[in-house]
């Protein structure tokens, strides 16, 4: 990550958990393997990767997550690939629902474009595995946000 905003980048802490890029943005990491980690804070955007291995997803989103985006009428975004039908797939099919607060998309590894299509496998059955230990072609990543806020429980 300190790569990617370099040239953004006021200073960056491991032991904080910080990045503070020019004009006051902030990025802070957090782990789910302690639901409370984040309490008490506030903001604009929370994104969640590897969504569909968080143990408990459905209590971390309403008792801690979505009280960090009230004050800022923030929004957050669910990234990973499901892993059974836990609460990150209940978002998927809520975002898929019609529902006007949430949209959910599926994308395949190729549509990344920082991985090397010779490393996409060409159909489904001959999928090698991928670094994260992902089949690409049965396992899309999918994305799941609210579309306004933090609306929704």
């Amino acid at each position: 990550m300190e790569l990617i905003f370099e040239p953004v980048t006021i200073s960056s802490s491991v032991q904080e958990r910080q990045i503070r890029l020019v004009g006051g943005g902030v990025i802070d990491f957090w782990s789910l393997e302690h639901v409370d980690a984040g309490r008490g804070r506030k903001y604009g955007r929370v994104v969640v990767d590897e969504a569909g291995v968080v143990r408990d997803l459905e209590t971390a989103w309403q008792q801690a997550i979505r009280p960090t985006l009230t004050d800022l009428r923030g929004d957050a975004w669910f990234l990973g690939t499901p892993k059974g039908r836990r609460h990150f797939f209940t978002l998927y099919q809520r975002g898929q629902s019609g529902d006007a607060e949430w949209a959910s998309w599926r994308f395949p590894t190729g549509f990344n474009t920082y991985i090397d299509p010779a490393e996409v496998p060409p159909r489904a059955g001959t999928c090698r595995s991928q670094p994260t230990g992902r089949s690409s072609r049965e396992s899309p990543r999918t994305t799941v946000r609210p579309r306004r806020g933090p609306g929704g429980s």
